[in-house]
């Protein structure tokens, strides 16, 4: 399935990084963990009608956004760290995101 607006997570304990694919264009975004932040990051991808998010599943970090994203009527999924290529430097998360959400 293709999605025109999507966006890969990588959450860590005290920060969550996502990479918001529109098309062609590519938005990084970070936020961090507690309860107004993940709402605040929910909201902005309500705003930008993302239709799918792929959350990267290390660790347990990305069970509260899971279920934040799933009560707020966004759609997401967990896909497992083998499918990333765990980079850890900020200008190559869009890349790790895209493999991510292929």
């Amino acid at each position: 399935m293709f999605y025109w607006c999507c966006c890969g997570i990588d959450v860590h304990k005290k920060m969550i990084v996502d990479c918001l694919n529109m098309g062609s264009k590519q938005e990084l975004q970070q936020f961090g963990t507690t309860a107004g932040e993940v709402k605040t990051l929910a909201k902005w991808l309500s705003e930008k009608e993302c239709e799918m998010i792929a959350i990267e599943s290390t660790g347990i970090y990305w069970k509260p956004l899971y279920n934040l994203f799933e009560l707020t009527g966004l759609c997401a999924m967990i896909v497992s760290r083998s499918m990333s290529l765990n980079i850890i430097s900020e200008d190559k998360y869009c890349k790790v995101i895209d493999n991510i959400i292929k």
